[in-house]
């Protein structure tokens, strides 16, 4: 019986917050049709900042913000919503021309044809796979090594050498993309810039000023320490900047 009260309860409890939140929604949705943009962003903020989710009410949200001419807001709720629904395109066009009305206009070259290679390969394993990679590599080259000392046969003293060599070549290339994919797995986080900032070349105000990125501007962030943030722009400039002006994705 209490089993039965609770599940009662428990669905009363959510019919009522589903009721309220749609109530919000639709309350909302006529602000917008009638043109009054901030009483509809009051009410999808306040969803929001009371934990609901879901693509159409980030996607409002942005369009809100953009018809505020909040562009920095409208691209941060634009990409919410792109990573709960990746390939919407209605999005997609809306997030380009909210980043056409910002200050930071990076241009970001296509890769040539090897930088592509070369970042498939990278693709295909973690930084910690490839350092086994390493590892396993290095074993099978000092093996090969072995042969080339201790062999007496001149052919198998000359492709153990040869192996050794091509092994070695192929440990330090396994190694670099280690690294390589390290530096990409650091920087995975990515942020909105709320407030106008000067970005710095180590964490407090008395490293050197690099150069200045506004509100709007999305960018990669790696460490932390104290109230800096590393990041990386996407044209790949990397410094410090003040973690209170970005907002995390």
């Amino acid at each position: 019986m209490k089993r039965i009260i609770l599940f009662i309860s428990v669905f009363l409890f959510s019919a009522s917050v589903f009721a309220h939140v749609q109530t919000m929604l639709d309350t909302a949705k006529n602000y917008y049709t009638q043109g009054d943009f901030y009483e509809a962003q009051l009410i999808y903020q306040q969803l929001v900042d009371e934990d609901y989710n879901s693509y159409e009410l980030f996607y409002n949200l942005g369009n809100c913000y953009f018809r505020g001419e909040q562009f920095a807001q409208a691209i941060y709720y634009y990409e919410k919503a792109l990573q709960l629904k990746p390939n919407d395109e209605n999005t997609q066009v809306n997030l380009r021309i909210a980043n056409s009305r910002i200050p930071d206009k990076l241009n970001v070259l296509e890769p040539v044809f090897y930088a592509k290679w070369y970042n498939s390969v990278l693709k295909n394993f973690s930084a910690n796979a490839w350092a086994i990679w390493f590892l396993i590599l290095v074993v099978l080259a000092f093996v090969c090594g072995i042969i080339y000392l201790f062999s007496s046969a001149r052919s198998i003293k000359k492709l153990g050498f040869i192996s050794a060599i091509v092994l070695l070549v192929f440990a330090f290339i396994s190694i670099h993309f280690s690294v390589k994919q390290r530096n990409n797995t650091k920087f995975s986080n990515h942020a909105i810039v709320f407030e106008d900032l000067m970005v710095k070349s180590s964490p407090g105000e008395d490293g050197n000023n690099l150069f200045e990125i506004h509100k709007g501007l999305k960018v990669s962030v790696g460490d932390t320490l104290s109230n800096w943030s590393e990041i990386r722009l996407p044209d790949g400039k990397t410094g410090w900047a003040l973690s209170e002006g970005l907002k995390k994705l």
